[in-house]
């Protein structure tokens, strides 16, 4: 019946009028009129996809994430030393062939609730299994040190007064207890376990070893 209608629509602007015209009258009158929403929910489909595809393409993941903090004002262009540095010296751990750093500032400003959130977010960061260097001034380096953090420190050679150190928090262990894991069999979970410490062990040497780079 569609196909009909279709024919139809051309034959009645078949009267002298323009190729043109004939599309655009078969657009308006008949196309439109019976797929225009299947034509606006393609569209929104296509567009949605697009955007899915470039979000997915322009994610960095990082190899590794390095911690700047500070005493003092905010210091872009230091941050921007120390990846240059780290992107020099540690190894590419994903599928790019290149090494890829993200580096967080945190600058104590010492100025009230700004400094004490700024030191909540600084221990959930020493608290990261999956970050292991971290970048400090004298001041930072020894108070976190006090508090019995960080295996190993030195001063930075390309960037005098300021420390590199390791440290190394522990990985997580996956229970079946856990609601997070309760849908899978100890047995898997613990194989899985041995899997991730084996990589943190392996994350940890290179974090250690560029120390002796750095120093």
């Amino acid at each position: 019946m569609d196909n009909e209608k279709d024919m139809s629509a051309v034959n009645v602007v078949n009267d002298g009028r323009s190729r043109m015209e004939q599309i655009e009258y078969w657009l308006t009158n008949n196309f439109w009129f019976h797929y225009k929403w299947y034509f606006i929910v393609g569209v929104f489909a296509i567009t949605l996809l697009i955007m899915v595809v470039v979000g997915v393409a322009s994610k960095i993941e990082y190899d590794w994430t390095v911690i700047y903090a500070h005493s003092g004002a905010a210091d872009e262009a230091s941050v921007k030393d120390i990846e240059g540095i780290m992107k020099d010296i540690l190894p590419e751990t994903g599928d790019n062939r290149r090494v890829s750093v993200k580096v967080i500032e945190m600058a104590d400003t010492s100025d009230g609730v700004m400094a004490a959130y700024g030191e909540q977010r600084l221990y959930s960061h020493l608290n990261d299994q999956n970050i292991m260097l971290f970048v400090m001034d004298k001041g930072q380096l020894d108070t976190f040190t006090t508090l019995g953090y960080f295996e190993d420190a030195v001063e930075m050679k390309a960037m005098p007064g300021l420390y590199c150190a390791t440290n190394d928090s522990p990985v997580e262990y996956l229970s079946c207890e856990d609601p997070r894991y309760c849908d899978f069999p100890q047995d898997f979970l613990d194989e899985v376990y041995l899997e991730y410490v084996a990589e943190h062990e392996e994350f940890m040497a290179a974090a250690k070893a560029a120390l002796t780079q750095l120093g």
